[in-house]
């Protein structure tokens, strides 16, 4: 007697559920090696009584179970395939076709089982990958540099990565991060910060964790002593010299532009045609460090450098096959397929000039306060900051990009040299650094 007679038999005597059970020996097929199986097309098919094959048409698919349980039908999953295979299956739902003939659900018994599993198993380290998919779907540019997984493997993982997320308390983050916390203060607030995200996720998805530890940690942990070394930053005088030492290349005519927009230096590379409307660059929320929208009013300087630079940006993308995407593209950036911020390392170096491509954007501030009178307001706003203050704020509201234009422009006329006061040359400057 087959196992479908048996529970047909079964069925017919106690006149239950009879009506499920002849709609599932009409959809029986008879597979009996997982050979027969993977050659199933798309679609749901019946295996035995109860048992259901939902094939992908790839050679994989999915399980399930149907089961009379008293007055109740319940449908349960059985995993997947080939995950589980057909033998280990068959067994599985024939045990669980006798407990439900006893009164045993066997959903509410893969439940528990799951959950205690699930309680065993609930390290830090078995979350991370699922809180990450998670959190970095937040993050702008889906977290790339943001150097989730090498402060996860070089600092957190060491420390608390076997220990299951619902017993890791703030001091277990704090003795993680203590001996760092005043020589290396940057990279391991990084790694709490994410620490105290993955918790955070944990908390909600009901793993039982400290979503507020990483917080609690700060406290225990105390000021650092960490001194921050601000980024270096060319002085402003000497700006215009540089700029007019740099040549026609698409790596400096990027550069440039750069300097131009004052911008973060990821910005200026990854310019792309999308972003531009007219003599306004639109940069989107998703690009910028704040989230926020961000327009830069373009100078006629900015305009002429984007007309000599898209020549070259044609020939770069015929010669490598890259997108009408970039407004600076690079055909030796396989990867990336754009400009490399580290050109412009190698082009102060030259110059030999102890600045960073970032540190134009304090040569800008500095101009900006010393030299003219545009309002803190508007400064604050060229370089997408956040202004401080009720008032200030009221008075933001909008984006005040036309207000904005007359400072582009006087600061663009200072770059390339059209106002001369208090101007230095390289060597001057040079000089000055040495003395």
């Amino acid at each position: 007697m087959d196992l479908f007679d048996g529970v047909f038999r079964t069925a017919t005597a106690k006149k239950v559920d009879l009506k499920w059970t002849l709609k599932e020996k009409i959809m029986l097929r008879n597979v009996t090696k997982d050979t027969q199986l993977r050659a199933l097309p798309k679609g749901v098919h019946g295996i035995v009584v109860g048992l259901r094959f939902k094939a992908n048409g790839d050679g994989t698919g999915s399980w399930q179970g149907r089961y009379r349980v008293g007055p109740r039908t319940v449908t349960m999953s059985l995993g997947t395939y080939p995950l589980n295979k057909l033998s280990a299956v068959r067994d599985e739902h024939l045990q669980n076709q006798l407990d439900a003939k006893k009164g045993i659900n066997p959903k509410a018994e893969q439940e528990a089982e799951v959950q205690a599993n699930l309680n065993a198993s609930t390290s830090f380290r078995t979350i991370l990958p699922m809180a990450y998919e998670d959190i970095r779907a937040g993050w702008k540019n889906g977290g790339k540099g943001y150097g989730f997984q090498t402060k996860m493997d070089d600092v957190v993982l060491p420390a608390i990565g076997d220990m299951p997320v619902d017993q890791i308390k703030p001091r277990d983050l704090a003795n993680m991060c203590r001996k760092l916390w005043h020589d290396k203060y940057p990279t391991v607030d990084k790694a709490l910060l994410f620490t105290g995200q993955v918790l955070a996720w944990a908390e909600d998805n009901d793993y039982g964790a400290d979503g507020g530890a990483a917080r609690r940690a700060r406290k225990i942990l105390g000021k650092t002593r960490y001194e921050q070394v601000n980024v270096k930053s060319m002085s402003y005088e000497v700006v215009p010299a540089f700029y007019a030492s740099l040549g026609e290349s698409l790596s400096d005519l990027a550069l440039r532009f750069l300097i131009l927009t004052v911008v973060r230096p990821d910005n200026a590379a990854s310019a792309r045609y999308d972003q531009l409307e007219g003599d306004v660059w639109h940069l989107q929320p998703s690009d910028m460090k704040r989230h926020a929208d961000h327009w830069v009013p373009l100078s006629d300087e900015a305009l002429r450098v984007l007309e000599l630079a898209e020549p070259q940006a044609a020939k770069h993308r015929e010669v490598a096959g890259l997108p009408h995407k970039y407004l600076f593209p690079s055909a030796q950036a396989y990867k990336t397929g754009k400009v490399s911020a580290n050109d412009w390392t190698q082009s102060l170096r030259r110059n030999k000039m102890n600045a960073t491509a970032h540190g134009f954007r304090s040569s800008f501030k500095m101009w900006a306060e010393l030299t003219t009178p545009f309002e803190s307001v508007l400064i604050e706003e060229a370089l997408h900051h956040r202004a401080r203050g009720d008032v200030e704020q009221a008075y933001i509201r909008g984006t005040l990009c036309e207000l904005r234009r007359p400072l582009m422009q006087q600061w663009a006329n200072f770059v390339v040299g059209k106002e001369k006061a208090n101007v230095l040359d390289l060597d001057e400057m040079r000089r000055l650094r040495a003395a």
